[in-house]
């Protein structure tokens, strides 16, 4: 319900696609996009303290 607002909303802002972060090791949100028609674009080093993590960017065009 939470992604169907979202797709709504943006598509109300007059958005053509969707950017998200999701840690590489997320495997059950991975699997929700990838589900949900998002395709992988790229990666993002973040920090938490001293200890970086990676997420990877992903994106879905709202046509």
């Amino acid at each position: 319900m939470l992604m169907q607002q979202a797709y709504s909303l943006a598509k109300k802002l007059h958005k053509t696609k969707i950017w998200l972060g999701v840690s590489e090791r997320n495997l059950k949100a991975l699997a929700l996009y990838k589900k949900e028609g998002f395709k992988k674009i790229g990666m993002h080093t973040f920090w938490i303290g001293d200890t970086p993590d990676e997420d990877m960017i992903f994106e879905k065009w709202l046509y």
